[in-house]
């Protein structure tokens, strides 16, 4: 493995990464910057203490390790020298997280990992043939209060291949859409969103600067193209962001806002990113 492993200290413990291909989350943890605590804030409302989340698309285990503080984890990670520090990570909660060295499809099979970014591995996706095991969500798990997926695109093909174990235990499902990632798969949020709406689930937005509170979302793509225009008509690479999909006869244990309040806080992620960049150009 090229790249120093190095240990950081967490408010969740040690986490350990490769400073380089971990470059821009050793950066973050480093600066006070702990990644997914949105993402934690909202599992810890749908998950009892003790229950059962499923991350896919684990990366190092920022997420699970954080995660076994409240339930059982089980961590999927395709990527060998990643999987080998999620599996040390995992080592701090001995019982508490299941790690395994395998892709998600709609099938099983076999596949290769594609780095997308030499100084972030979790942007790592998968491609048909090679030494990686791909398995489906249907073999591997009997049950889920809270399924987070990751996968650089291959979101619905992941959900495919879950779909029994969707419909038979209802699990609260946390994904990122990744317009320029999805379209590489052949996939699009419109295909996202058809296979939430036809299982009964409606699909919500975590609101930025409002922790713990979803805006419905009753048309992916009008809020994806919101918040990634110049990706959606030019197709260039877009900022992912993440969505929740609910079981409808479950009533969510947070505040609700209408689609309008979704489609503004479209509109400001995207000015958000712009004045990024427009920020980066003057340092």
């Amino acid at each position: 493995m090229r790249g120093k492993i190095t240990d950081i200290e967490t408010p969740y413990g040690l986490i350990a990464l490769n400073e380089k291909s971990d470059a821009k989350m050793v950066a973050a943890l480093k600066a006070g910057h702990y990644p997914n605590e949105d993402l934690l804030e909202i599992a810890r409302q749908f998950v009892k203490k003790g229950g059962t989340v499923v991350d896919i698309g684990a990366h190092v285990g920022t997420f699970a390790v954080a995660a076994a503080g409240f339930a059982k984890v089980v961590a999927f990670e395709p990527a060998p020298e990643t999987f080998a520090l999620l599996r040390q990570n995992a080592a701090s909660r001995p019982g508490e997280i299941e790690v395994r060295n395998k892709g998600l499809a709609a099938a099983p099979g076999s596949a290769h990992v594609v780095a997308r970014s030499l100084s972030n591995a979790g942007s790592q996706t998968l491609a048909p043939g090679g030494g990686v095991v791909v398995s489906t969500l249907d073999a591997e798990v009997e049950y889920a209060d809270f399924i987070k997926i990751d996968v650089e695109g291959m979101e619905l093909q992941v959900l495919k291949g879950g779909a029994v174990l969707i419909e038979r235990v209802r699990p609260v499902v946390f994904f990122e859409v990744n317009l320029s990632q999805l379209r590489a798969h052949g996939s699009s949020p419109r295909a996202l969103e058809r296979f939430f709406t036809r299982r009964g689930y409606r699909l919500y937005v975590p609101l930025a600067k409002k922790r713990e509170t979803l805006a419905r979302v009753r048309n992916a793509t009008l809020l994806t193209a919101l918040m990634a225009p110049r990706a959606w008509l030019f197709f260039s690479d877009s900022a992912p962001f993440d969505l929740v999909a609910i079981p409808k006869e479950r009533v969510p244990p947070l505040p609700i806002a209408g689609f309008m309040t979704a489609l503004l806080h479209a509109l400001w992620h995207n000015l958000k990113v712009k004045r990024g960049r427009i920020l980066a150009l003057f340092r």
